[in-house]
């Protein structure tokens, strides 16, 4: 029994979206005398913004379908939320929503310090070495 995860990428000091997807839809019908109700099948997320979907499931094939097209759909443009996903594991799918959620002022203000500081180590080095004399030819 296999589990395929799909993720919310949430903004920083947000709380993960709890939306579902709808997957499919079938409006309620009517044959004859006998009323076949309507049917419709939604996923929803954890309270992690996680979707696990059974990968032995009825509606494997169905669900995966849908979760790909419901991508393509909230992925158009990459405004929030952005859905990620098929990943086989759990901790991966957390890991990959923490890489691609937009990062914060202090964040970025971090890293743009650390490279300065890299910068800055290599401007140094290459300052104390010496540069050795080139042989002229007579």
């Amino acid at each position: 029994m296999a589990n395929i995860y799909y993720a919310y990428v949430d903004r920083p000091g947000e709380k993960p979206l709890r939306q579902g997807i709808i997957i499919y839809q079938k409006p309620k019908r009517t044959v004859g005398d006998a009323v076949i109700p309507e049917k419709s099948l939604i996923v929803f997320p954890n309270a992690d913004g996680v979707f696990t979907v059974n990968d032995d499931g009825v509606d494997a094939k169905i669900t995966h379908t849908g979760m790909k097209r419901a991508m393509e759909r909230k992925n158009k443009g990459q405004k929030h939320p952005v859905l990620i996903g098929p990943v086989d594991n759990f901790n991966e799918i957390l890991k990959q929503r923490y890489e691609q959620r937009p990062k914060t002022d202090a964040e970025q203000n971090a890293a743009l310090k650390a490279k300065v500081a890299e910068l800055e180590h290599k401007i140094e080095a290459g300052k104390s070495k010496k540069p050795e004399p080139t042989k002229k030819e007579e």
